[in-house]
């Protein structure tokens, strides 16, 4: 069995954007809520693959949230845990990926992102470099997450782990509102904010699936 999971929060595009996108690769679904609202958890909950929900109360963290998100995985016994957040889509190479991580016999498979900017199927030319985060694990009893580091399960680092050459979709910067809520997040009220790359203008093109993480920081 592979299990879905993803915590979901306030992003407005989960129910019908990266749920689904989820959805299509796994036999369950399990959803960690946190200030989400009624009708969304709701909705969410009337998944047909959806198994098993739970409210998170307490301040959130990374890794006190995905502990929490992985505690509600465990009875399933799953063989792998794909579990991007809520404002991120897998690449459309997925299934190929995770079909070579795991004749690798990788345990975990680690992503690179590119911004969506404007709308999902546009992405920010300025392309970041980043570590690659672990969103898919291969299970084993007594999993836990000690820190944030890249969403990485504690000694997932000495085992062998897969990179994937295309990278998911992070939604989270794509509208003017969502950029505004991140501000607040960091506390900026007002604008003019600090100087980041997603308080300045960028210009948006095409998502192309075919493309890799090094092709889009080429600016192939």
């Amino acid at each position: 069995m592979i299990v879905g999971a993803m915590r979901i929060h306030k992003f407005p595009y989960s129910l019908d954007v990266t749920i689904p996108a989820l959805a299509q690769y796994v036999d369950a679904l399990v959803f960690l809520f946190h200030e989400a609202s009624d009708e969304t958890m709701e909705r969410a909950t009337a998944h047909p693959k959806c198994r098993a929900t739970a409210q998170y109360i307490k301040r959130w963290r990374q890794e006190t949230t995905l502990n929490a998100m992985f505690e509600l995985i465990a009875p399933f016994e799953p063989t792998y845990v794909i579990y991007p957040d809520e404002d991120e889509i897998l690449p459309d190479h997925f299934p190929e990926e995770f079909e070579a991580a795991q004749a690798k016999q990788a345990a975990s498979i680690r992503f690179y992102f590119v911004h969506s900017w404007g709308k999902p199927d546009l992405i920010c030319d300025h392309v970041r470099r980043y570590l690659p985060h672990t969103k898919v694990v291969r299970w084993q009893e007594g999993i836990e997450f000690k820190s944030r580091t890249q969403c990485r399960p504690e000694g997932y680092d000495v085992l062998p782990s897969y990179k994937s050459a295309y990278p998911l979709r992070h939604l989270a910067f794509m509208t003017p509102e969502w950029r505004k809520e991140r501000a607040a997040r960091h506390g900026w009220k007002t604008e003019p904010y600090p100087i980041c790359w997603w308080t300045q203008e960028h210009k948006a093109r095409p998502y192309d699936p075919n493309k890799s993480y090094l092709d889009y920081r080429r600016g192939i």
